[in-house]
């Protein structure tokens, strides 16, 4: 069974929010077990390790639901654009000036 193109999209998005939100709890669990640490050195290793986890995890959340509704937002306008002006769907020859 085949999906319509935007399916593929959809999972990917749901795969990654849904990795993202579990890493980013790992790190915020490492870093509140960091604090019972008795060893310093262990203590800063641990704090930096997770807050690099929840950086990184927050980074691909941000990045990815971003990108998801920027591209719901231009796909509207788009539809909005095509409806007000069905001429606007002509495409113009490539510019070869840059040779």
């Amino acid at each position: 069974m085949r999906f319509p193109s935007e399916r593929p999209g959809f999972l990917s998005t749901v795969v990654q929010v849904a990795l993202s939100l579990i890493f980013l709890l790992f790190g915020v669990d490492l870093l509140v077990g960091a604090y019972s640490l008795e060893s310093p050195h262990y203590f800063i290793l641990t704090f930096f390790a997770s807050n690099l986890i929840i950086l990184i995890s927050a980074a691909v959340l941000a990045g990815v639901l971003v990108r998801r509704f920027s591209r719901r937002a231009s796909t509207e306008e788009g539809d909005a654009s095509s409806e007000e002006n069905p001429e606007s769907e002509v495409s113009s020859p490539p510019d070869d000036s840059m040779e």
